[in-house]
């Protein structure tokens, strides 16, 4: 609960500060152990979107494999989750990769899931996707 979120967050600020300074390696494989289970817990908002956010960080240094790694867990469960705040940091996350990682300009899985977000319950969603897919040089 609220002791996970605060101790997240602290990840997270961490992260942004030293991130230059960590072996991303090192840790990718502790987030690995732990992201499942953060990830499934849907009770747990705060939480998650946290997880999102640390991903976020760690996603400007991670290898592709890596990022798909996380965003193989995360994908299943935010982009159908019932919080329209955590599908929206979720899009905003996959939005951020499309946008920052070459490697995922022509990546199947990321449109994919990109895409399924004008199909989402949420209309924030909805919206905040038409956006992204409204241009031209995205849909080449």
């Amino acid at each position: 609960g609220e002791f996970r979120a605060m101790s997240l967050e602290i990840v997270r600020r961490y992260l942004e500060s030293n991130i230059n300074s960590i072996k991303n390696h090192e840790i990718f494989l502790t987030l690995k152990i732990h992201i499942k289970n953060l990830s499934q817990k849907r009770s747990d908002i705060t939480s998650q979107i946290h997880l999102i956010k640390i991903l976020l960080v760690l996603s400007r240094h991670c290898t592709k494999e890596e990022v798909i790694y996380f965003l193989n867990y995360l994908s299943p469960i935010m982009i159908k989750h019932s919080n329209s705040i955590c599908s929206s940091a979720f899009y905003d996350l996959l939005i951020w990769i499309y946008e920052n990682h070459s490697d995922f300009k022509k990546d199947l899985r990321l449109c994919r899931w990109l895409v399924s977000g004008l199909a989402s319950r949420s209309q924030i969603v909805r919206q905040q996707i038409r956006i992204f897919w409204d241009n031209e040089s995205r849909l080449t």
